[in-house]
């Protein structure tokens, strides 16, 4: 099992909590989600300061996918195939997996974004976001 603890890291564990440690750092800024690809065994997460990063499932090879410079709480991010689905405050974007790939506005909200469930076609959703 993987989970994000905000100030902390994102930490490896059973699902009986055994077995416990941290594969990411997380420094001074802190992070509230995150995805998993289990396609390319991954991990996808967004920080405070706006940056989408990655890893391999081990804690290893850790990238900066896209900078956005906007600091807020993210609270939504999903990866499906080429691409990275993300809560911007009121905004649903998604960007290309690939380092260097400028970001897409898919919907624009009144309300704040706070998670996204995200299906590839073969599934009965495609893409719902939820906000409060």
């Amino acid at each position: 099992m993987y989970r994000v603890e905000p100030y902390i890291g994102i930490l490896k564990s059973r699902f009986d909590l055994s077995e416990r440690r941290t594969i990411i750092n997380f420094t001074s800024t802190p992070v509230y989600c995150m995805d998993i690809d289990t396609e390319e065994n991954r991990l996808y997460w967004i920080n405070y300061d706006g940056e989408i990063k990655s890893c391999k499932d081990d804690g290893s090879d850790v990238q900066t996918i896209l900078s956005t410079h906007i600091r807020i709480s993210y609270f939504a991010i999903g990866v499906v195939g080429s691409y990275i689905y993300y809560g911007n405050g009121h905004q649903l974007l998604m960007v290309n997996k690939s380092q260097g790939s400028k970001p897409t506005v898919l919907h624009n909200d009144t309300s704040r974004i706070d998670s996204i469930f995200v299906f590839n076609s073969k599934g009965i959703l495609i893409t719902i976001y939820i906000h409060l």
